[in-house]
């Protein structure tokens, strides 16, 4: 209660375990009074806890070291816990001592000598971690249906991607999980055991999961809504999997990709009602991937036939826009459903769009009925404006739509061109049912 703690280290020391463990610091804080000298040391790479955990503070009395311990068992000199701080996310070490000013023969204004020593265990990130909002509550260390709380198994989604090993997989239980993800430099699968119908992220704000950096990412089988974006995917450089989720109603973009990568794969999604404050984008890509794969997803309206009373609009804006495809690029999209988007169904919008390769196959992009064995057809009308609109093809681009069904939607079912440049590149229009 005396020592402010969140001020800046009076000493920091790094540790880097020559093993998989993680690497971390040790933090520590010295102040005193009249009487006591206080020490708070925070070791965060200390993240098991242990019986035989003990840390000391040494001290030079008339020119010998003296050792002040404290431990589970000796709190003669001050206490250990353990602890969140807002250091790292997960329990760890802390020391807090309380010395007498009398055992260490010194007085207001006198200059010491000081060192500080600790025993403790630290635990391999594990490969597999199992989340369940059914945890909270839970200390580190307590069972956990099978697992370690604290080491393998967590109460929130955050704190497993963040003790997870690099490539490992983040099982998430059926729950309501109120949280903004952020994955960082850091490949691995965050999958749900039960699928979307059961496991839902809401964190009524900002986006919902935001992936970033040097790494192969997978998120598979979540209902993702009420953010700002459902998933945004910024500077990246290797793969990302979006797989079997529920996207909907999102303040922008189902999901938002601000940068390009190799392999984008966007499989089995239900991506409806987004956009909802600025009429934004079911799918959103500002620069396509070396390889992207939109394949078998419903984007837009979507009838939920299990509950023959939910009906889901379309998202506010295009059903799928892509600014740029860059020379390298390959764009396959492939048997979806795009109904009653806002604006169009697919969207090339830029009049540098497409340099590359894009294929446009096998899609119902417009009115299409849905049906489901004993309950009435309802039907979905076409999207607001164009079916497929494409600004420009460069000289070095391709684009082949083949084996579509273009239905009523408000304008064009297939347009070309942007009044501003013409068509350069190679267009096949083939077998479709316009």
């Amino acid at each position: 209660g005396v020592l402010e703690e969140t001020g800046r280290p009076d000493f920091t020391v790094f540790w880097q375990p020559d093993s998989p463990h993680p690497d971390g610091y040790t933090y520590g804080w010295l102040h005193c009074d009249e009487d006591y000298l206080y020490a708070a040391v925070e070791v965060t790479a200390d993240n098991t806890p242990d019986e035989e955990d003990w840390g000391a503070l040494y001290v030079m009395v008339d020119g010998e070291l003296k050792e002040f311990r404290i431990s589970c068992d000796a709190n003669l000199w001050g206490t250990d816990g353990f602890q969140y701080t807002p250091s790292v996310i997960y329990e760890h070490r802390i020391y807090e001592f309380q010395l007498p000013l009398s055992e260490i023969n010194a007085h207001i204004g006198d200059e010491i000598y000081y060192g500080f020593g600790c025993y403790g265990t630290v635990t391999v990130d594990p490969d597999e971690v199992w989340v369940d909002d059914n945890w909270v509550g839970l200390h580190l260390g307590d069972p956990a249906d099978g697992h370690t709380f604290g080491r393998d198994a967590f109460a929130t989604i955050q704190n497993g991607i963040a003790a997870v090993h690099e490539d490992g997989t983040v099982h998430v239980r059926a729950g309501d999980y109120d949280e903004h993800l952020v994955i960082a430099d850091k490949s691995l699968t965050l999958q749900s055991t039960d699928g979307w119908q059961d496991t839902t992220i809401d964190p009524m704000g900002d986006s919902i999961i935001r992936i970033a950096g040097d790494a192969d990412v997978t998120v598979q089988g979540f209902e993702i809504t009420a953010g700002s974006w459902g998933i945004y995917v910024g500077e990246m450089f290797s793969t990302v999997n979006i797989l079997d989720c529920f996207i909907h109603d999102n303040l922008a973009d189902g999901i938002r990709v601000v940068s390009g990568g190799d392999l984008l794969h966007i499989e089995g999604n239900i991506i409806s009602q987004n956009g909802v404050a600025d009429s934004e984008c079911g799918i959103h890509i500002y620069q396509a991937w070396n390889t992207t794969n939109i394949l078998h997803n419903v984007i837009g309206a979507w009838w939920d036939g299990e509950d023959v009373g939910t009906i889901y609009a379309g998202n506010n804006g295009d059903g799928i826009r892509i600014d740029d495809v860059p020379a390298e690029s390959d764009v396959t999209i492939r048997r979806n459903l795009i109904a009653e988007n806002g604006d169009d169904g697919i969207d090339f919008p830029s009049v540098t769009s497409v340099h590359g390769s894009v294929s446009i196959e096998e899609n119902a992009i417009g009115a299409w009925p849905c049906y489901y064995e004993g309950q009435d057809t309802h039907s979905f009308t076409g999207n607001g404006n164009r079916g497929i609109h494409v600004a420009h093809v460069s000289d070095t681009g391709s684009i082949n739509i083949e084996g579509n069904a273009i239905s009523e939607n408000g304008d064009d079912g297939i347009n070309f061109g942007s009044g501003v440049r013409p068509i350069f590149g190679e267009v096949s229009i083939l077998g479709n049912l316009i």
